[in-house]
């Protein structure tokens, strides 16, 4: 009994392996160093994905106000950002972060890290602990590191001569609130409307 309880309390303790989850939802504290402009800044957000379909994410600032959401479906993307009052709906692009992010992130990157997942495009190399996690990866100048793995939490940092990112994530549940409302995003009102192409520099307005 004593031994089955041991092994059970181990269990429970071990980090969890999400590259064997299908979906969920995080919770996670976020350091930004911009080098480039020499600041930093903190964000809040939270992530729900069913790998790899869909992508929302939602950033709050430290003290609750809601900054922006995203939400990827495919090669669609849509997102707002509420300091401008602007709802964007385009293609999947690196550039869809650059209001909140330095660095050119793809969305796409998301649901490798938070799924541990290696990085499918040409050019990455990554590699794995003694356990079978996920550990790093490497394109060039970027590196994404895992660690401080406990339980449901981690610890991701991507570092690149421009900026350096930390995301702590806090908490994981392997299911989703309400998806048919999570994987919606309404335009807000009184937003305006931008259709916007990444292949050019032309996009059509209107008023939500």
């Amino acid at each position: 009994m004593i031994i089955g309880a041991l092994i059970l309390t181990s269990c429970q303790l071990s980090p969890v392996h999400f590259d064997r989850e299908k979906k969920g939802q995080w919770n996670a504290k976020i350091l930004v160093k911009d080098k480039k402009h020499k600041r930093s800044f903190i964000l809040n957000a939270t992530f729900q994905a069913v790998y790899p379909e869909k992508l929302r994410i939602d950033f709050i600032t430290p003290l609750g106000g809601h900054l922006a959401s995203f939400l990827f479906e495919g090669q669609k993307a849509k997102y707002y950002l509420v300091k401008k009052r602007v709802y964007y709906v385009g293609k999947v692009s690196r550039r869809v972060f650059s209001p909140i992010f330095p660095l050119k992130i793809h969305p796409y990157w998301i649901y490798n890290i938070l799924f541990d997942k290696p990085f499918a495009e040409k050019g990455w190399k990554c590699q794995w602990d003694k356990k079978g996690y996920l550990e790093r990866c490497k394109k060039g100048k970027i590196q994404v590191v895992w660690k401080n793995r406990y339980m449901k939490r981690k610890f991701v940092y991507i570092s690149h001569p421009l900026a350096e990112i930390q995301i702590n994530f806090t908490t994981f549940h392997s299911y989703i609130d309400q998806p048919e409302k999570a994987f919606q995003l309404k335009i807000p009102k009184g937003f305006e409307v931008h259709y916007l192409s990444f292949f050019s520099d032309f996009f059509k307005r209107h008023k939500g």
